[in-house]
C-alpha cells in the first residue's frame, strides 16, 4: 500500500514539474486577464486570426484568393510586428489593451484591395491605380 502511495506522489510530482517547467501554456484572448500573454505569443495569436480571415475571402478582381492572402499575411507578419509592436509592452494583460494593440497590426497585415497588381488602401490610391 505504501509503494502505491509513493508511486502516486512521484507521478503527481513529475506531472507538476512537467507542467511548471516544460509545458507551453495555452494563451488565448478570451482568458487574457487570467493568463497574460507575452508580446511574441500575442502577435502570433492575431496572425492566426488574420489567416482565418483569409479563408473568408471571396476571390475577385480586386481581392486575393485565400491561399495568396495567407501567403501575404505570413510574409508581412514580422514587418508588421516590428512596425506596430515597438510600443507594445512585454506582456498584454487586458482585453481592452489587446483590442487597442491588435487594430494597427491587423490593418498592417491584412491585404487591401488590388487594382492592376497594385495594393490600394485609400480612395486616392484607388483613383490613381484602378481607373484605366
Amino acid at each position: 500500500m505504501q509503494k502505491i502511495l509513493l508511486l502516486i506522489v512521484l507521478a503527481a510530482a513529475a506531472v507538476f514539474a512537467y507542467l511548471q517547467w516544460f509545458a507551453k501554456p495555452a494563451y488565448s484572448i478570451p482568458t487574457i486577464e487570467q493568463n497574460p500573454i507575452p508580446k511574441h505569443e500575442f502577435y502570433l495569436l492575431w496572425r492566426e486570426t488574420a489567416l482565418t480571415l483569409c479563408d473568408g475571402n471571396e476571390p475577385g478582381p480586386t481581392t486575393l484568393t485565400p491561399p495568396k492572402c495567407r501567403e501575404y499575411v505570413t510574409d508581412k507578419h514580422e514587418r508588421c510586428v516590428a512596425q506596430v509592436g515597438a510600443q507594445t509592452p512585454p506582456t498584454i494583460s487586458s482585453k481592452a489593451e489587446s483590442k487597442r494593440l491588435a487594430r494597427p497590426y491587423l490593418d498592417c497585415v491584412i491585404p487591401g484591395h488590388f487594382c492592376n497588381g497594385v495594393e490600394v488602401r485609400t480612395p486616392a490610391e484607388a483613383l490613381r491605380h484602378c481607373s484605366s
